[in-house]
C-alpha cells in the first residue's frame, strides 16, 4: 500500500499535462476518460503529491461521513476501507456513485463513470442493468450513448490514447489466470487447485476456469432474481475475474458492521498464513446468507 496507487495515478497525471504517453513507463491502468481527476490534483506539481494523498484521504473520509453520518466511525475499520486509505484507490467514490445511480440521463452518466474501472463496474453495474432491463427501458438505452460520451470525448484531446492505453496494459498487466486467482471470489480456489496460473495453457488448466466461470454466472442470475442490490454486488464479487482486496470496499454496508468488518481482519489474517484469498470468499458469502436470511425473514411479515 502506502500511497502506491496514489502514486502511479499522481505522476501519470505529470506526464500528461507535460504532453506526454502515461501509460509509457508507468503502470498507469485507467483509460484516459478517469485522467481530469489525478489532472486537478497534479497541477501543482510534483512536490505538492505527499499533501494531494493527505487531502485525498480527507476527502474519502468525508465521503464515507457524508455515506453514514455519525455511523461513519463503524465502518472506516473494514480493512478495505483501511487499505483504500493506505493506497490511494478509488473505490469509495465509486461506490458512493452507485449508491446515487437513479433513472434518467443522470443515472446513465453515473454509471458510465463507473465502467471506466471495469473490476469495480462488474460489481457494481449488474443490480441497476437487471433493473432497467426490467423496469426502465429508456434509462438502458441511454446508458450506452452516455458510456459513448465519457468514453469518447478523450480522443478530442488525446486521438491515440486507445492504442497507447492497450499497449501499456500488454506489458504491465499479469496474465488472466494468475489474475483471476488473486481476486477474492471463486476464482481464487485456482491457487488452491494448484493450477498453472501463466501461459501455455491445456485443456486440463482451462477446465477448472471453465466451472468457476460457470459457478460465478449462475449465482450472479440467483441474486439478480432476488432483486437485491447488496446480494446481487456480493455475487458479481465472487464471479469477478478482475480486482483484489481493496474490490471488496464495493460490498460495504450490504450487511451489518458487526459482521463485516471483523470478518474482513478474520479474513486479512487467514488469507495472510495461507498464502490465498480464498478466505475473503467469506465476506460475500455472509452478504448471500444475511440477505437470503433477511428476506425469509421478511416474508411471514409480508404475507400477514
Amino acid at each position: 500500500m502506502n500511497a502506491y496507487d496514489f502514486s502511479v495515478n499522481y505522476l501519470a497525471a505529470l506526464v500528461f499535462l507535460q504532453g506526454g504517453n502515461p501509460y509509457d513507463g508507468i503502470p498507469y491502468r485507467y483509460p484516459m476518460g478517469m485522467m481530469p481527476i489525478w489532472a486537478v490534483m497534479a497541477l501543482f506539481g510534483r512536490d505538492a503529491m505527499p499533501l494531494m494523498f493527505i487531502l485525498w484521504g480527507v476527502f474519502n473520509v468525508g465521503l464515507l461521513v457524508w455515506a453514514f453520518k455519525t455511523r461513519f466511525w463503524q465502518w472506516i475499520f473494514y480493512f478495505p476501507v483501511i487499505h483504500e486509505l493506505s493506497s490511494g484507490q478509488i473505490e469509495l467514490i465509486l461506490w458512493t456513485m452507485a449508491s446515487k445511480v437513479r433513472s434518467g440521463w443522470s443515472g446513465a452518466f453515473l454509471a458510465s463513470f463507473i465502467s471506466l474501472k471495469p473490476q469495480s463496474a462488474i460489481i457494481l453495474l449488474p443490480y441497476h442493468l437487471w433493473g432497467w432491463l426490467r423496469r426502465d427501458r429508456a434509462t438502458l438505452w441511454k446508458f450506452p450513448l452516455a458510456c459513448l460520451v465519457v468514453w469518447g470525448w478523450p480522443f478530442l484531446i488525446y486521438p491515440n490514447w486507445f492504442n497507447d492505453w492497450m499497449a501499456g496494459l500488454s506489458v504491465t498487466s499479469a496474465p488472466p489466470i494468475y489474475s483471476a486467482a488473486n481476486t477474492t471470489g471463486f476464482f481464487s480456489i485456482l491457487r488452491v487447485l494448484g493450477v498453472p496460473l501463466y501461459p501455455p495453457y491445456d485443456a486440463a488448466t482451462l477446465l477448472p476456469v471453465v466451472l468457476l466461470a460457470g459457478l460465478g454466472l449462475l449465482t450472479l442470475l440467483w441474486a439478480l432474481c432476488q432483486d437485491d442490490e447488496a446480494m446481487t454486488r456480493a455475487a458479481a464479487l465472487l464471479a469477478n475475474p478482475l480486482g483484489l482486496i481493496y474490490t471488496q470496499l464495493t460490498l460495504m454496508n450490504g450487511a451489518p458492521w458487526w459482521l463485516l468488518v471483523p470478518l474482513s481482519w478474520a479474513a486479512l489474517f487467514a488469507s495472510l498464513s495461507m498464502g490465498h484469498f480464498v478466505p475473503y470468499m467469506s465476506v460475500p458469502l455472509a452478504i448471500l446468507a444475511w440477505g437470503w436470511w433477511r428476506k425469509r425473514r421478511l416474508m411471514p411479515a409480508a404475507a400477514a
